[in-house]
Order: structure tokens, then C-alpha cells, then sequence
């Protein structure tokens, strides 16, 4: 099957929020392989040498995630991750910027309810610099859906804290993941897929 293997990159963020973001995401890999879900994912660095062809790649839209060329910005991370462009592993990617970014900027024109951050399938934006908004957007290409619906933003989910409603609080993710049973099935349904 397919692995599901999740990069992040820091876009134009400083030394000290790059580290905040590594840790943030080493915090949340721990988390995922600890109840209630109980997988093992995997989220590294994007390495520098993929970074021209994915920077290359985010740049060819100007229509904000709808319409990114998800293929170009894959093929980018998979010649890396294999040494060749045509791969079965689907990495994902997470892209961390400032909100003054164009990238940031794109989204907000795609979605103008993407107030922190906005995610597909194998990429998610963030420009928030909360670590619910970053763990939300990359639960998303975990296979999570949201716990909200527009257009008053109010909880789908009986879980009173859940971290895919809407604006999570930033105090509510410290040393746990709180998170609906739903969303964990569907996360674990999708890390399931990971072969070695």
C-alpha cells in the first residue's frame, strides 16, 4: 500500500519559530504513537534538497490550494524521498509561514474562512503560530475531517475540547491530543496504510 510520510517546511519563518515548529511536531509524532490512536507517523524536515522544486511548485498557482498542482509539489518530495519522480509513497506536506506571506495571502483569497490555515489531501498551509493550528491542519492530511460547520462554526463532534472544531484553544493540546473517536478512526484507518 501506500506510506504516509508528512514533511514540514518553515517558509520564511525565523530561527526561534522553526524550532518551535520542529518541536511542536516531534510532540504531536509522539502523541499519535500514544493512546487513544496508537500509530506511528512519521514527520521530518522537508530536506533542503527538495526545497527548490517544491518552492518551484507552490509558485505555479495563482488560485490559491484549490487549484495548487499537488503532482508537481509530490513528485518534488517523492524524486527526493526515492530518487525518482514516480513513486507509490505519498508524502504530505506542511508548509508553515508568516501571514504576511504570499502563500498565506493565496489561501486566505482561496478560503476566506481559513482564518489560521488551509489543508488538501497531501498539503496543508499554516500561518498561525499556535500549535492547534498547526496540529489541526496536519491532522487533515491525516485523514481528519472537521468537527465544524459553517455558518456558525459551532462543534459536529461530542468531544467537549476537540481539536478539529473549530479555533482550538491553544491551552487545550498540552501534553495530550484531544480529539473526537471519529477522527481518531479515520486517522488510524489512514496510518494503517504505512508499509515498511
Amino acid at each position: 500500500m501506500v506510506k504516509p510520510f508528512v514533511y514540514y517546511y518553515p517558509l520564511d519563518l525565523a530561527e526561534r519559530e522553526q524550532g518551535r515548529m520542529r518541536d511542536s511536531l516531534k510532540r504531536l509524532e509522539q502523541l499519535l504513537a500514544e493512546p487513544p490512536v496508537e500509530r506511528h507517523c512519521s514527520i521530518a524536515r522537508l530536506p533542503c534538497s527538495a526545497e527548490k522544486g517544491v518552492l518551484a511548485a507552490l509558485q505555479e498557482t495563482d488560485l490559491g490550494m484549490r487549484d495548487i498542482r499537488v503532482g508537481s509539489v509530490m513528485r518534488a518530495i517523492g524524486t527526493f524521498a526515492t530518487g525518482k519522480a514516480n513513486t507509490r509513497l505519498i508524502p504530505r506536506l506542511v508548509v508553515r509561514c508568516p501571514l504576511g506571506n504570499p502563500l498565506a495571502q493565496t489561501c486566505l483569497a482561496a478560503d476566506p474562512n481559513a482564518l489560521w490555515g488551509l489543508a488538501g489531501s497531501v498539503l496543508a498551509v499554516v500561518y498561525n503560530d499556535s500549535e492547534p493550528a498547526l496540529w489541526h491542519e496536519v491532522l487533515h492530511l491525516l485523514g481528519a475531517k472537521d468537527c465544524y460547520k459553517f455558518p456558525d462554526r459551532g462543534p459536529t463532534c461530542e468531544h467537549p475540547l476537540c481539536i478539529m472544531q473549530y479555533a482550538p484553544i491553544e491551552g487545550e493540546v498540552r501534553g495530550e491530543l484531544p480529539i473526537c473517536p471519529e477522527n481518531i478512526e479515520r486517522i488510524r484507518r489512514e496510518l494503517s496504510q504505512i508499509t515498511d
